[in-house]
């Protein structure tokens, strides 16, 4: 059965999506590259990209059987990377933090994609698919022709850049869409993220080490650990966006958007974190239970890392 819908773009823009595709591409193009990076050992402590998770990201079909075809959608929050630009400040985080109103963006894109599943297809069979699901999502949005794959292995749109999440609607059935044609990589000559990245975790071009990766040491390292090397360098304490900062795509982009922040949860994670001082923040940090963190910073991106996790960014910051 082919379903005809159309998507409200003006809703759309309210969940922050700047862009959709269609398509019934379900075979990723990219997976033995991705099954070469697991066999170097490049995944790093991400343990959980490898073994049943990484078989499962062969089709699509292993994921959701009944698939037919998928809605991939991209939630920009380059209008708050602006905004933590314009505030100069000294300790950085990666803008997907304060992004989506300081939720969680899994969370964010979650609720987003439900709203349209309850609008077009409540009687359809759907999956939705964030970055936690075993799915190779840039290359679902490379294929549905939403952009092409950087050199630092992210996603480009070619007029949005990459500060972008993907979400992704999986469905039981095909639906009356155009589909867009694969967007030709852009980046031609250009080295600058490669350069940009305080721990050389770029190893090549379309290869990260994620053992030298900050995003990785301070995301999803929960307990004190050593830092890569180059960390100690650097001011980012929660994710980063050096590779992202430099890359000619973004910086157009960025021109061309607003600032904006908004969200309780932006305000308190911007008071706790950015303006104040390290030492100050280390003792927050450590006059809170883990349970009391958990309970503070519950439904944001920080949550999941947890105050040991935090400290431990911190404490191995020179700055």
């Amino acid at each position: 059965m082919r379903k005809i819908i159309e998507l409200n773009l003006q809703k759309l823009k309210s969940w922050q999506i700047v862009d959709f595709a269609y398509t019934e591409n379900l075979t990723p193009e990219h997976y033995s590259f991705y099954e070469k990076w697991l066999e170097d050992n490049l995944n790093g402590s991400l343990h959980y990209l490898s073994g049943d998770q990484a078989i499962k990201r062969q089709s699509i079909i292993k994921l959701f059987p009944e698939c037919e075809s998928a809605l991939v959608f991209l939630f920009s929050h380059l209008p708050t990377k602006k905004y933590l630009d314009e505030q100069k400040y000294i300790k950085k985080m990666a803008a997907f933090v304060l992004g989506y109103e300081g939720l969680d963006y899994h969370r964010y894109i979650r609720n987003s994609l439900n709203a349209i599943i309850k609008d077009y297809f409540n009687q359809s069979k759907t999956l939705i698919c964030v970055d936690t699901m075993p799915l190779l999502e840039r290359d679902l949005a490379y294929q549905a022709g939403l952009g092409f794959i950087g050199k630092n292995s992210m996603l480009i749109h070619p007029i949005y850049g990459s500060q972008v999440m993907i979400g992704t609607i999986l469905l039981d059935q095909k639906l009356d869409l155009p589909k867009k044609n694969i967007v030709a990589s852009s980046c031609g000559d250009c080295q600058n993220c490669l350069k940009a990245c305080p721990t050389n975790a770029l190893l090549a071009p379309f290869t990260v080490n994620a053992a030298k990766c900050i995003s990785a040491f301070t995301i999803e390292q929960m307990k004190r650990s050593n830092p890569p090397i180059g960390y100690k360098q650097q001011n980012y304490f929660f994710g980063c966006d050096a590779c992202q900062n430099v890359c000619p795509f973004n910086i157009e982009a960025q021109q061309k958007v607003d600032t904006q922040k908004s969200g309780e949860k932006t305000d308190l994670i911007e008071e706790y974190f950015l303006k104040s001082e390290t030492p100050l923040i280390e003792a927050n940090l450590n006059q809170l239970s883990n349970h009391a963190y958990k309970k503070k910073f519950k439904d944001t991106s920080l949550e999941r890392t947890g105050r040991v996790g935090m400290l431990k960014n911190f404490e191995n910051l020179v700055n």
